[in-house]
């Protein structure tokens, strides 16, 4: 997202404050003693997640070297980046 300037940044952080609301709202409405009850279950989860980053970090270091000189980036339209920032956010709660 930094390579390619401020093109979206207001959807992006749109998306990321709808996700710290979501959240708030779950914690304030009581749901917070309901995850409480699956603490295992959110631990496996994040063990879970823990390993798949591991996987995507070994596929992007063994990855072979191709140079993007000259090709086109992709651009980043509004929903997009609202959905990535919603994702971002509410992936991490913590």
């Amino acid at each position: 997202m930094l390579a390619r300037g401020t093109h979206g940044v207001s959807a992006f952080i749109a998306g990321f404050l709808v996700g710290d609301l979501l959240w708030f709202s779950v914690a304030a409405t009581g749901f917070a003693l309901l995850a409480q009850s699956f603490a295992a279950l959110f631990i496996d989860i994040r063990y879970l997640g823990a390993a798949y980053l591991a996987y995507l970090a070994w596929r992007a270091w063994t990855a072979p070297v191709e140079s993007i000189a000259g090709e086109s980036v992709r651009g980043e339209n509004g929903p997009r980046m609202f959905l990535g920032g919603l994702a971002l956010t509410l992936g991490n709660p913590a």
